[in-house]
C-alpha cells in the first residue's frame, strides 16, 4: 500500500490521504525529534496527542513510501529531479507538500516556502490534482512564515490559491461526502472540509445514512467554528451548491449557526443576486463578500432571532 492507499482504522472507517499524513506527522514527531514548538504551531492537536499515547493509523512499512516522504529532509537533488520527471501529478504534489511539511517542522522555512510555491505553480494548471490534501496545504500555508501575507511570484496570493483549491474540491462531483465524513479524525480542517461537502446533501440522505452520526454532525460544525475563528474562511466565497438547492443547514432567509458548545442559533439571511454583491447593514461587519456567512456573523454573542 502507498501513502494514498485506503485502509481501515479501529472503528472500521475508511481513512483518507490527509488522515494518513497526520498519522505520519505523529510518527515523525516521535522518531525524528521534531521541535515541539513547530508541531504546536502547525497543529496543536498533534503536539498534545504526542503526550497521550495517540491512536495512530496503522501504516505499512513500504520503504519506497517512507523514503519518498522523508527524502526531502535535506532536499536531495536527485529526488527533486525525479519529481520533475514524474508523470503522476497526484504523487508529485503529495511529495512536494510532504517535503514542505518536513522542512517546516525542522524550521527550514525558506525551503518550505520554495516547495509550496512549486506545489501552487503545479496546482495553477490543475487545481484538482490533489484535492484530498487541500486541508493540509491550507494549514501549512498559514503556518509557514510569510506565506499568507502577500502575493507570490506567480501573481496570486497563496491564501487565495488555498481558497480556490477548497472551492474546486467542493465542486468535485465524484467525492462521496458521507464517506469523507466517516473517515475524519479530530482535525478541524478535515472536519470543515467534510462539513462543506455535507451542504450538498439533503436532510433525507444525511438522516438515512448510518455512517453519519449525530456526533459527526456536531464535530463538523465545531470544525467550521474553528476555521472561522482562525480566519481561514474570511476570504472564501460561500459554495455555489448552497444557493442552488435545499440544504440541511440553510434556507432562503434563514441560516442556522452552531456555536462551539453545539447550540443552534437562527439568523436571518437574504442572499443577494450574484451580480449584485452587497453588504446588509443590519448584519454586515465590513466584509464585502456577501457570500461569506461565517465572517458576516463573526460578532457575538449569538442569540435566537425571529
Amino acid at each position: 500500500m502507498g501513502l494514498g492507499s485506503h485502509t481501515r482504522d479501529v472503528e472500521g472507517h475508511d481513512t483518507n490521504l490527509a488522515s494518513r499524513y497526520i498519522a505520519i506527522l505523529l510518527v515523525a514527531g516521535q522518531q525524528f525529534e521534531v521541535p515541539r514548538s513547530r508541531l504546536e504551531k502547525f497543529c496543536p492537536s498533534l503536539a498534545s496527542s504526542l503526550d497521550q499515547s495517540p491512536r495512530i493509523i496503522e501504516l505499512d512499512h513500504n520503504i519506497d513510501d517512507w523514503t519518498s516522504f522523508l527524502w526531502y529532509t535535506e532536499l536531495d537533488p536527485e529526488a527533486i529531479l525525479e519529481v520533475k520527471k514524474s508523470s503522476d501529478s497526484e504523487a508529485k504534489c503529495r511529495r512536494l507538500v510532504g517535503a514542505a511539511v518536513i522542512n517546516f517542522l525542522y524550521e527550514n522555512d525558506e525551503d518550505a516556502r520554495w516547495l509550496l510555491n512549486w506545489a501552487y505553480e503545479m496546482l495553477e494548471t490543475d487545481a484538482r490534482t490533489w484535492t484530498p490534501g487541500a486541508d493540509l496545504l491550507v494549514a501549512l500555508t498559514r503556518a509557514v512564515p510569510d506565506m499568507h501575507d502577500g502575493p507570490d511570484e506567480y501573481g496570486v496570493t497563496l491564501h487565495g490559491r488555498s481558497r480556490d483549491i477548497w472551492c474546486d474540491a467542493l465542486a468535485d462531483p465524484t467525492t462521496d461526502p458521507i464517506a469523507l465524513v466517516a473517515a475524519l479524525d479530530d482535525s478541524p480542517l478535515l472536519l470543515a472540509l467534510a462539513y462543506f461537502y455535507t451542504l450538498r446533501l439533503s436532510d433525507d440522505i444525511i438522516a438515512g445514512d448510518s455512517r453519519l452520526t449525530g456526533l459527526d454532525r456536531r464535530r463538523l460544525m465545531l470544525g467550521m467554528w474553528s476555521l472561522r475563528e482562525e480566519g481561514i474562511l474570511r476570504s472564501a466565497p460561500w459554495p455555489e451548491p448552497c444557493r442552488r438547492s435545499p440544504q440541511p443547514y440553510i434556507r432562503q432567509g434563514d441560516i442556522y449557526l452552531v456555536d462551539r458548545w453545539g447550540r443552534c442559533h437562527l439568523k436571518k439571511y437574504y442572499p443577494p443576486r450574484p451580480w449584485q454583491p452587497r453588504v446588509d447593514p443590519r448584519v454586515g461587519d465590513g466584509f464585502s463578500n456577501d457570500y461569506n456567512l461565517w465572517a458576516r456573523f463573526s460578532t457575538g454573542p449569538w442569540s435566537l432571532e425571529d
